[in-house]
């Protein structure tokens, strides 16, 4: 890839006939004249078509993720269209005229170094900063007015906002009431507060908007609005279905497939639907926007489109407000009635990569004199619930004088998980992470079916030794991760599952979980399993809420975020990774990436039609064994016998000596060395 290649993309662009897709466009520069776009409107005639002929599909895929996430090139929507087309952005045009960028190099967030003042602090304030590393400390001390901490995974972001907040307070003397400290979620403002032991004001946006809605929003509203109940959901959603003349079996026998009819109960389905209508409200909320009309979509957009409309009607005509009403009524009411605005010095957000416009807004116009943000670009995942990843790729460009602080250590990961998860985004151009842990584990493994992929995790997790509540498997969908239930049901693991739409909960002892990846995000555990990571999953191609898609795909570039998701898939591994796939394996996992695994891929240790679940006492048990002979001897436990040995041991429960000769694994030293203990082991009941 030469380093004007990006100039090249550029130029043809600007010279297109027309706009068009990722998918058509890659196919236009590498010269791909069997793309149906290309044969089509016979661009093979353009003098531009086949300009980056020598780059590979995936190569030019690379290099436009680096102009996207450079701001050279954007999504837009034509207008009265459902679809989205890469365009040049002002940016690109500018750089097109006078190139300033190097495709060589990582562009996004180079770090301001410690100045001559700080790294005093670090060594007067020696005994609080101690812990932690330059880098740490320095987002701790820094007295710049705008500060942007670029955290990656296991970095101890949270760490450093709660340090850095008492050191304002302890040490520089900064009122506490002065301080306001917003994160995104009940858990995280749990988590901080209990750290900060109430020394500052800790809020969501959604608690600090209500908190300002229940003082003041009669001045707004000119009556009584309250935040709706989930009883009022399920009632706002029945009335709007009643009002278009239809009952629930008709819109659910409509909005979904035969197989979810199949899979779920009426009530069920009467959720999930009410659910997708109120994130589709949320969505153009969350955007600062009215609700749009892509009702000519199709029937079931149609449906949808019409619900929530009555629903948003029965809304204002009952005095009700949702948490996207909440944002904009807020920035409604301190907009009119400036005098109502708190005065804060010091502003301290977290998860800044999950921002949205409205929250941004918000943020424009509290103003603070000081405005410290921390995130992760790689881990933005909730454009479609209207986050924007260009408010954090573009906070210190807004912001002259901005200090940025990377903190690149992970210590979270070993080794070579970090080494995947760095090759995994490489294409971000990003400063990658910096590995502080030793070893690691990192897997993929391919098998013939999905049920001998899920097979696989139950034996794997019926056979480690580390703590069942340290263990993840995670799915791209709530559908798979069903599938996944099914069988660790059947085969006796326990679990907690942890969906898109269910209530979040922790496992206790013994429990593995079981998650979808975007609610994963934040936890970690000592051994992760990915599952299915085909081309069907990452990204995902099937959906079960296709009129929810169709909105969301409206807001960002929805690869680049399914990418991103699959980063923080990989990114809650501590000791152990397993990827798995049945199919294709995903692009997602790169020609570098493929490097690091290694070209050997695992199948089964048994077949899915005989599970571990005839023998998992026996293989238990035989596993116990081995612990105390490795205590024993002072030997890993794997130079005893690994685990394929001792699973075919508990299948074949051989009775004699000769008979553990056909056992692979146990050759004549270890037989005439362990036999004895295997065989009572096996004939013990």
């Amino acid at each position: 890839m030469e380093r004007t290649d990006y100039l090249t993309i550029l130029d043809a662009m600007e010279r297109l006939p027309f706009p068009m897709g990722r998918k058509a466009l890659i196919a236009f520069l590498t010269g791909d004249k069997t793309h149906e776009t290309v044969q089509r409107n016979r661009l093979a005639r353009e003098r531009t078509f086949g300009c980056l002929s020598g780059l590979s599909a995936d190569e030019a895929e690379q290099l436009l993720s680096w102009m996207s996430a450079n701001g050279l090139v954007e999504q837009v929507r034509p207008e009265g269209k459902h679809f989205r087309i890469l365009a040049i952005s002002a940016r690109g045009r500018s750089e097109l005229r006078a190139p300033k960028l190097d495709t060589q190099r990582e562009m996004r967030f180079a770090a301001t170094p410690p100045s001559d003042e700080e790294r005093k602090m670090f060594s007067a304030f020696g005994f609080f900063l101690a812990p932690y590393n330059d880098e740490q400390r320095q987002a701790i001390v820094s007295r710049a007015k705008s500060l942007l901490c670029v955290a990656g995974a296991g970095s101890g972001k949270t760490t450093v906002l709660t340090k850095r907040i008492e050191f304002l307070v302890r040490f520089r003397g900064v009122a506490p009431e002065k301080v306001l400290a917003i994160t995104f979620t009940r858990k995280a403002r749990e988590e901080m507060q209990r750290r900060l032991a109430g020394l500052v004001q800790v809020e969501t946006f959604n608690s600090f908007c209500e908190r300002l809605l229940s003082r003041h929003g009669g001045i707004l509203y000119g009556r009584s609005v309250r935040v709706l109940s989930y009883k009022d959901r399920i009632r706002l959603v029945h009335h709007a279905v009643r009002t278009l003349g239809l009952d629930m079996g008709a819109v659910v026998t409509t909005y979904f497939t035969e197989r979810q009819r199949r899979e779920k109960t009426r009530e069920q389905l009467a959720h999930l639907f009410m659910n997708d209508c109120f994130s589709i409200l949320d969505h153009y909320a969350n955007n600062g926007e009215d609700l749009a009309d892509f009702s000519s979509a199709s029937p079931e957009a149609g449906m949808v489109h019409a619900v929530c409309a009555s629903i948003r009607e029965e809304m204002r005509a009952a005095g009700l407000r949702d948490y996207g009403d909440q944002l904009r009524d807020a920035l409604s009411l301190l907009r009119s009635h400036p005098g109502l605005m708190p005065r804060y010095e010091h502003i301290l957000v977290d998860e800044y990569q999950d921002v949205n416009t409205v929250q941004k807004q918000l943020l424009d116009l509290l103003a603070p004199a000081n405005l410290f943000v921390v995130g992760d670009p790689r881990q933005s995942i909730f454009g479609w619930r209207g986050s924007r990843i260009s408010f954090i790729l573009d906070f210190a460009r807004e912001r002259p004088g901005c200090e940025t602080v990377v903190l690149a250590r992970n210590y979270r990961s070993g080794r070579q998980i970090v080494s995947l998860i760095n090759a995994g985004v490489a294409r971000m151009a990003l400063p990658d992470l910096v590995g502080e842990r030793e070893g690691g584990i990192a897997r993929l493994h391919t098998f013939r079916s999905e049920d001998d992929e899920i097979a696989f995790i139950a034996q794997r997790i019926l056979a480690s030794t580390v703590p069942r509540e340290e263990i993840f498997v995670l799915t791209r969908t709530n559908r798979q991760l069903q599938d996944v239930a099914r069988t660790l049901g059947a085969r006796g693991i326990a679990h907690v599952l942890r969906s898109d739409e269910t209530r979040l909960v922790e496992a206790g002892e013994g429990e593995v979980t079981l998650s979808t990846v975007h609610a994963i995000k934040g936890l970690e555990a000592r051994v992760v399993f990915v599952a299915f990571c085909t081309t069907q999953s990452f990204p995902c191609i099937a959906s079960d809420h296709p009129v929810l898609d169709l909105v969301k795909r409206e807001t960002g570039d929805r690869e680049e975020e399914e990418l991103r998701l699959f980063y923080v898939a990989m990114s809650r591994a501590k000791d152990e990774l397993h990827l798995t796939c049945s199919g294709t394996p995903t692009r997602f996992i790169s020609r570098e990436m493929r490097k690091l695994l290694g070209a050997a891929y695992d199948e089964p240790l048994v077949s899915a039609q005989r599970g571990v679940g005839e023998f998992g006492d026996l293989f238990s048990r035989l596993k116990e064994w081995r612990l105390s002979a490795s205590r024993r001897l002072g030997l890993p436990a794997y130079m005893i016998l690994p685990d394929k040995t001792l699973l075919e041991l508990a299948q074949q429960q051989p009775a004699d000596i000769g008979a553990l000769h056909d056992i692979k694994g146990i050759g004549p030293t270890k037989a005439e060395r362990f036999g004895d203990e295997i065989l009572g082991v096996i004939q013990s009941r």
